[in-house]
């Protein structure tokens, strides 16, 4: 015996109005459910991204502060960074021992990060010693 698809005496089977308006009804609603409760993990996601990036902007610029010894500025930023607390103690780790060492570093260090920075991102003895010693290559000789 072939079983019919549809239970109902008569087809097409006549279910009303008001069950598609129900069945439209309620998938209306489950769409709109899912956007209230997503919205606010959506701006949650990112408001915490947005605070990442901008904590490793701030990261990057006391890093690059330090490689330069320039300890005053690098104390500045780190007190007015909101970073997370382990880069935070970290960095001030780094800024403690950068100023235990500093007496003890020859002065031509010190000259050397008070260059300015070119466009390739070398400071100036960088360039000049890479220069020299492409000189050196094409005489033959090495420093």
């Amino acid at each position: 015996e072939r079983r019919k698809a549809c239970e109902c005496e008569n087809l097409p089977c006549s279910k009303g109005f008001g069950s598609a308006f129900t069945v439209l009804v309620m998938q209306y609603l489950v769409f709109i459910l899912d956007f209230f409760c997503t919205r606010g993990f959506a701006a949650a996601v990112l408001a915490e991204k947005n605070r990442i990036l901008a904590s490793i902007e701030t990261a990057n610029l006391i890093a690059e502060s330090l490689s330069r010894f320039d300890l005053e500025s690098s104390a500045a930023m780190l007190e007015e960074a909101d970073i997370p607390g382990d880069l935070k103690c970290a960095f001030t780790l780094i800024l403690s021992n950068l100023r235990s060492y500093k007496p003890y570093l020859p002065q031509s260090v010190y000259h050397q990060f008070s260059e300015e920075i070119d466009e390739s991102g070398r400071t100036g003895l960088d360039s000049s010693s890479s220069s020299s010693s492409s000189s050196s290559r094409t005489t033959g000789k090495q420093s």
